[in-house]
């Protein structure tokens, strides 16, 4: 939110901020296509994530980005 004399102005500054620092998203390099049109996913013999919750919290802050970011819905799609 910011303040001036005559009006305040509401962003979601604060919504996108932190979650890309926290998660780490702001060293990832950017591509034009976020994966193959037609991805199959795989069990590996790499280990499952002991306590999914943190991957979960990313996925929620992604999701509501969607509202007002249609252009990233299909990647968030697939992470979730």
């Amino acid at each position: 939110m910011v303040r001036s004399p005559k009006r305040i102005l509401l962003t979601q500054y604060k919504y996108v901020h932190d979650p890309i620092h926290k998660f780490h998203i702001h060293i990832a390099k950017p591509i034009h296509t976020p994966s193959l049109s037609i991805t199959f996913f795989t069990l590996t013999n790499e280990e499952l994530l002991a306590d999914p919750t943190e991957y979960r919290i990313m996925v929620g802050a992604l999701k509501y980005w969607t509202i007002t970011r249609p252009d990233i819905a299909y990647g968030v799609h697939i992470v979730s």
